[in-house]
């Protein structure tokens, strides 16, 4: 089931289904079409959540992201990917709100250090904008860079964190 969000930052697609939320992104993200047709795929044997309420919960802690009330999301997630990909998405839950790393330190931190650029990679293809935070690792020169949401958002989000004691 999909619904969009409306955020400060332009409207958000969230895919749910009886596993849980399998998909948040930025409408205008790279590859966005492409990851809705992969996530409708999915298939679903255990029907542990109502999709409705998934979304319904989705918005409003987007919400409370936004409006800084929230710096964590605690919605059951499913993310589809390899083994690499898993290692990389677990790896941005652990960075702290408001906090940045750069994509040579996610590399180090599972244990791959010189595949910071396949590190870039997964986190490019991450369907949890916001929930799974790959808008909190920057270049080595603390600059934003290679966000699938559009880099002016990155910068947006890292500002917002931020401003939050």
């Amino acid at each position: 089931m999909l619904q969009k969000i409306q955020t400060p930052l332009g409207e958000m697609i969230a895919y749910a289904n009886s596993e849980g939320l399998c998909l948040l992104k930025f409408t205008d993200s790279a590859q966005v079409a492409q990851l809705i047709a992969e996530v409708q795929t999915i298939g679903t044997s255990n029907h542990r959540y109502d999709p409705k309420t998934i979304l319904k919960q989705t918005q409003t802690q987007v919400i409370e992201y936004f409006n800084q009330s929230r710096k964590t999301f605690t919605l059951p997630i499913i993310c589809h990917g390899s083994p690499f990909q898993q290692a990389v998405w677990n790896s941005l839950k652990k960075i702290p709100y408001g906090t940045t790393l750069s994509y040579q330190e996610q590399a180090i931190a599972i244990y791959q250090p010189t595949a910071y650029r396949a590190v870039g990679t997964a986190n490019g293809r991450n369907k949890m904008e916001l929930i799974i935070p790959c808008h909190r690792v920057i270049k080595k020169n603390n600059r934003p860079s290679g966000y699938a949401g559009k880099t002016w958002r990155k910068e947006y989000l890292l500002a917002l964190e931020k401003t939050v004691n």
